[in-house]
Parts: C-alpha cells; structure tokens; sequence
C-alpha cells in the first residue's frame, strides 16, 4: 500500500540532499494498475473513471483516469517530478479472462496514448509492462498472449499524436530456470523469442523472480555453475542462482528485492564476474532443480 515508494521516496530526499547521489544516476521505476486503496480508487472516480474500467474484483484499472491518479500518488511518495519508468502491472493477468483480443488491445491503446500525454508533459519518461504468468509466457493465442510487435505498433500509433518517438521500452517478466519463455520459447510473430524481438526493437528487458518461484519458502535453487573461477559465489545459492539469472540471453538487468545488508552485499560480489557465455548458462541451467528447458 505505497510503503516501499514512501520508504524510497524518504532516502532518494535524503542522498539527494547530501550530494550522495546525482539524479541522473539514478533509474526510477514504479507500477500502476493495481487498486488496493479505496482513497485511490475513488481519486480515480474523481477524475472520470467508470465502473467498466475496473476489472471484476475492482482491484485492479490502467484506463487514463486510473493512470493520471497513480502517477500522482507515485510522484508525491517518491517526492519526485519525474518517474523515468512506469509499469502497467499485470494487465493482461487481470483483465486477459474476461476481455477478448480485441478488447484487450483497446485497453492499451487507450493507456499508452495516455502515457505518451504524461511523457509530453515531462512527468514519466518512459513506460513498459511488469508482468508474471500471461503475456509473453503463453503460447499464442492463448487468453492474455501478448505478441511484443503488436504492442510497439499501438505505441507507435499512440506517440504520433505528440509528435515524438514512443516511450513503451521495458518489459518486466520472471526468467529462470523455471521461466525460460524469454529466452528460449518461439512465441512472438515468425516464431522469434521474446529476446530476438525485444533486442531488435529496443526493448529493455528485465526480470522478476530472478531467484526463482520457490525461493521464499526454501532459498533459492541450488543450481551450480562448472567453472572454478566462480568458487566464491559457489556456496551461495541466491548469489549463484542471481548470476544465472542476469546471464540470460537477452536480459538488461535481474531485479532481486534486499531485506538485510548482507544480503546487498553478498549479491553485489557477483559484479566482479561478466554474465556467463551462452554455452556456460545453457549448461548451468540444465543442471538446476526444476528446468524447463525439457519442454522447448
């Protein structure tokens, strides 16, 4: 319910103030979509939301008025002027069941011309979607199926009324051994994997669950990597299983979230390595519990 923005609105206030940090160095991101507070919801209402924007469990909106309401809510947690990237999250999650194609496409034409208005007034710089289990981890035509081309069309489309170049450039996925889609399924148009598609057209993509799904209730997986200079990673499987994960072709970056400073610490060592070679992750990764890579 907006701690984690208000928390790393309040430090953000604090490094800049000191000079610890320049602005510029910085990249921050947020997401919209999710209603899990009834002042939101009904700022939204204010601002000309309907009923019909709301998905069934009226948890969940990206309709302009939904969107102009968590960017401001966004930007006064975070105490910013700008979010260099806002996520829809989990739109096709939510609403790819009970929308057809078509009414799904609506959906983000809609939203992304009004990401492109809010990029023309200076208050995100760039947009993308976080998603989870839909999206680009279904075969096509599944319900909830994304095809990456068709959604830098509408962006496209979208941008043109501003008269500038779209700002739809990052796609949050979960990638892993348990979550290959990315890398290694030919779902997206001509039978091309996401990363094919994404390093094309310059889309930057980023992971969740870089850890894997069951890391919460047993650590992460303990995958292994044959290589003797990896020795100091070797016994910590998050560390080692990060590593992994952020070597994935294609990938930008590899989101893990932090509760303690070793934490930090123990999986900022692993900068020290370059990603591994295609040869080197495709090995590691058969050799984790729970790859899926028998299913390609």
């Amino acid at each position: 319910k907006g701690r984690a923005e208000a928390a790393v609105g309040a430090a953000l206030a604090t490094l800049l103030k000191e000079g610890s940090v320049r602005r510029d160095e910085l990249i921050i991101s947020s997401k919209a979509g999710f209603f899990t507070e009834k002042q939101l919801a009904q700022t939204a209402i204010g601002y000309g939301a309907r009923d019909s924007d709301f998905d069934n469990t009226r948890r969940h909106c990206v309709s302009p008025a939904c969107l102009k309401a968590s960017i401001e809510q966004s930007l006064r947690r975070l105490r910013l002027e700008i979010i260099d990237v806002l996520y829809l999250h989990n739109v096709a999650e939510k609403r790819g069941k009970d929308l057809d194609a078509q009414a799904l496409k609506k959906l983000f034409e809609f939203a992304f011309l009004y990401l492109e208005e809010e990029r023309k007034k200076g208050r995100i710089r760039f947009y993308g979607l976080a998603t989870f289990s839909a999206s680009f981890r279904l075969p096509p035509g599944s319900p909830g199926s994304l095809q990456l081309s068709d959604l830098i069309a509408i962006a496209q489309s979208a941008a043109t009324k501003f008269n500038q170049p779209h700002g739809f450039r990052f796609v949050q996925l979960p990638v892993g051994p348990d979550a290959p889609e990315m890398f290694a399924r030919a779902w997206q148009n001509n039978r091309r994997t996401l990363a094919d598609v994404a390093q094309e057209q310059g889309i930057v993509l980023v992971s969740s669950k870089s850890l894997g799904f069951r890391q919460k209730k047993r650590g992460a997986e303990k995958c292994s990597i044959d290589d003797s200079a990896y020795r100091s990673i070797s016994n910590n499987p998050g560390a080692l299983r990060l590593h992994l994960t952020r070597s994935a072709p294609g990938l930008t970056t590899a989101l893990v979230g932090h509760k303690q400073p070793d934490h930090v610490r123990a999986n900022l060592a692993i900068l020290q390595y370059r990603p591994l070679s295609s040869e080197q992750f495709f090995s590691a990764l058969r050799a984790c519990p729970n790859a899926q890579l028998d299913k390609v």
